[in-house]
């Protein structure tokens, strides 16, 4: 048998202790890891799907909102053109009234009638 003083003994004994730690906190921290990963991907995957309906949402909004300004636009340009057809119906009206008042004040004749005409 071989004798071994105390301070190889401590040695050795420290190593091991030191090297069987080091062995327990890989195999804790390698769990911990592939869990840390996983959640990793499935907060990636949440977030994805998140971003994507925000995308839908805002484009939908985007696509709702140039609706209503094109029905705007479209109302206002009717109307418009609505208010000038009626103006210038108005004023046909106005220049007949004005072609009876004058033919009213003429002596009632069928040749100035016709020259009229």
């Amino acid at each position: 048998m071989i004798r071994i003083g105390i301070l190889p003994k401590v040695i050795i004994f420290v190593t091991t202790l030191i090297i069987l730690h080091f062995l327990l906190l890989y195999l804790f921290v390698s769990e911990k890891l592939e869990d840390t990963n996983a959640q990793i991907i499935q907060r990636a995957e949440s977030m994805g799907e998140s971003y994507l309906l925000s995308q839908k949402l805002i484009s939908q909004v985007a696509i709702n909102d140039s609706i209503k300004g094109l029905d705007k636009k479209s109302t206002e340009a009717i109307e418009l053109r609505t208010q000038e057809l009626a103006f210038r119906l108005a004023d046909f009206l106005y220049e007949r009234d004005q072609d009876i008042l004058q033919l009213s004040v003429i002596t009632p004749d069928p040749k100035i009638y016709l020259a009229l005409y």
